[in-house]
């Protein structure tokens, strides 16, 4: 992607909002310049504000965008109901494309100079209820809320080559009383007689009604790749995307009994059989 051709990078607009509204905005520049990332905050109306974070200021001038407000309007829609997000944009002949959402810039700890702009912009945080508060530290603002312990199971689907040979159920992951259990399951959710790295559950584990669109999603997300697991959660009848993991317990993780190490083994078929 590029905007012009006799430039070597596009400029990153990062919209800051908070509780679904646009309070500022900065632009990343120069990241492959011999002196350096610049990040610069500007305010809506597109002033520079009187502060920096972490990296020094662009000095040269930065237009604002042409295609700033539609941004600003995509941007609070994604944001709406959301205490804090960084919403970032390309501009590509003056339309917008979409960059990213950040929840934590610099995990919260990159300094502001002068140091007042911290606690300023961590000022227009306002948590839901009020179930919480901020946290001043040198390095930045952390947002801490408070919230019920409840856990969620994790449905973990094993595809090989785009199809389910199996999956593991966690639980008791924050059980502060007893260890983490994993179940391992065929495709057909019949228990499965080996261990790794923690022990069963002690309790029958159910099979989770959306099992079938589970694995239905897991084969179209794998397919064409030797080995994924590819993991979900499931609330109020229906199913949630967690993530997708291509080494699992980066292959170090023992089975017992050691059989069943070799036959999963088998189950994986690299192209051209060849060995990495």
């Amino acid at each position: 992607m590029e905007d012009n051709p006799d430039s070597q990078e596009l400029t990153d607009y990062k919209l800051m909002c908070f509780n679904g509204k646009v309070k500022c905005s900065f632009t990343c520049t120069s990241r492959y310049a011999k002196d350096g990332l610049k990040v610069t905050f500007f305010d809506t109306n597109w002033e520079r504000m009187p502060f920096e974070r972490h990296y020094p200021a662009e000095p040269n001038q930065i237009c604002k965008p042409k295609s700033y407000e539609e941004m600003t309007q995509l941007a609070e829609k994604l944001a709406d109901k959301i205490p804090f997000v960084r919403i970032d944009f390309y501009e590509i002949k003056g339309k917008p494309y979409f960059g990213e959402m950040t929840f934590f810039p610099g995990n919260g700890m990159e300094e502001f100079t002068p140091e007042e702009w911290d606690e300023t912009l961590g000022s227009w945080i306002e948590l839901p209820n009020k179930e919480g508060k901020l946290l001043f530290t040198n390095g930045g603002v952390i947002l801490l809320r408070y919230v019920k312990r409840r856990e969620l199971t994790d449905y973990k689907f094993f595809c090989f080559d785009g199809k389910v040979k199996m999956m593991f159920i966690a639980t008791d992951r924050q059980n502060e009383k007893e260890d983490t259990k994993f179940d391992f399951f065929d495709e057909n959710f019949n228990h499965l007689p080996f261990k790794q790295g923690h022990p069963n559950a002690t309790r029958a584990l159910s099979k989770p009604a959306n099992f079938e669109k589970m694995k239905e999603l897991a084969e179209v997300l794998s397919k064409g790749i030797p080995h994924a697991r590819v993991d979900f959660y499931e609330i109020s009848g229906k199913v949630y995307f967690g993530e997708i993991t291509f080494f699992h317990f980066c292959g170090m993780e023992p089975i017992v009994p050691e059989t069943w190490d070799y036959k999963i083994g088998e189950w994986l078929h690299l192209p051209d059989k060849k060995v990495i």
